[in-house]
């Protein structure tokens, strides 16, 4: 690794980091670490956390944005109360430069109403390097409101989300979770917790067919966009709201004091078949470590 990069990882460490929703790694870096973040924030009125990163792919909304290749991040998160946080985060992509490929930037909020039921509210920005955008995506912006239902056996989540860049498009995702944990170990200051989970999104498939009805390509993950070299024909453009995919994830998560590490093993099931753009599928890896500042 060249100096210029050591600089840059290391301030990265200490200046960015990501948003909080509370979703498996399929649905991108950011969102991980912070939720990791949130989890142990519940206490002081004020808290601080430094978090780094790695993952085989990320996937958001039905997409890979790290074009199907292992990623690095790290970031900073602020905390107020449990309840109330502001972070951003940046992302390095393996074998693609610049080294800081893309960057992010939210606010989240999550109340807990009573044992059963709770909710998260949160805005985040997305910005590419110019020269990547080609090749990964275009800048966007991601809102998005949670209902959370805890059933005792299971948790379910219910997100309605919006993606804005140059057009808006819709997206429902659904999971079931069940949360286990250890007894206490290590002087009763360290734990072990795992979070299976099963989620759906449904979002925005899009075709698009020649002046013969032809398919020039069939249909697409809701975050999928195309540019082709060459001037399409006459074009018939025609979407429809379906699933998108089912993920299994199973965290599962050393904690000890002020610091976690998790690991995030992931399969991704594609709901939707077509021979020209193929979806996300199979195994992802993901693992974070996360250190309280205070």
């Amino acid at each position: 690794m060249t100096s210029s990069k050591i600089i840059l990882t290391s301030l990265l460490c200490f200046t960015l980091s990501g948003i909080g929703r509370s979703y498996s790694q399929t649905d991108s870096l950011p969102v991980a670490i912070a939720d990791s973040a949130a989890k142990s924030a519940a206490v002081k009125k004020h808290s601080l956390f430094v978090s780094t990163a790695f993952g085989s792919n990320m996937i958001f909304l039905g997409s890979s944005i790290s074009s199907n290749n292992p990623y690095y991040g790290a970031g900073l998160v602020y905390g107020y109360k449990g309840s109330f946080f502001l972070s951003a985060s940046a992302t390095h992509i393996r074998d693609i430069e610049p080294f800081g490929a893309f960057f992010s930037a939210a606010a989240d909020y999550k109340h807990t109403f009573n044992k059963w039921f709770d909710v998260a509210a949160e805005v985040a920005g997305y910005k590419t390097d110019f020269r990547r955008r080609e090749k990964l995506f275009s800048d966007f912006t991601y809102a998005g409101f949670t209902a959370g239902f805890d059933w005792k056996i299971l948790y379910t989540r219910i997100t309605s989300s919006l993606i804005y860049s140059g057009e808006t498009k819709g997206y429902l995702q659904i999971s079931n979770s069940r949360y286990f944990q250890t007894p206490y170990f290590l002087k009763k200051k360290a734990y072990v917790s795992f979070f299976p989970e099963i989620n759906l999104l449904m979002g925005q498939l899009v075709k698009v067919d020649d002046d013969s009805g032809n398919p020039i390509q069939g249909y697409m993950p809701p975050f999928f966009r195309q540019r082709p070299d060459q001037p399409l024909p006459l074009i018939t453009v025609s979407t429809r709201f379906a699933p998108v995919y089912l993920n299994f994830s199973s965290p599962v998560t050393f904690s000890y004091k002020g610091f976690s590490l998790e690991a995030d093993p992931c399969y991704i099931l594609p709901t939707f078949k077509d021979n020209m753009i193929k979806p996300p599928k199979g195994f992802t890896f993901y693992m974070t470590a996360t250190f309280r500042i205070f």
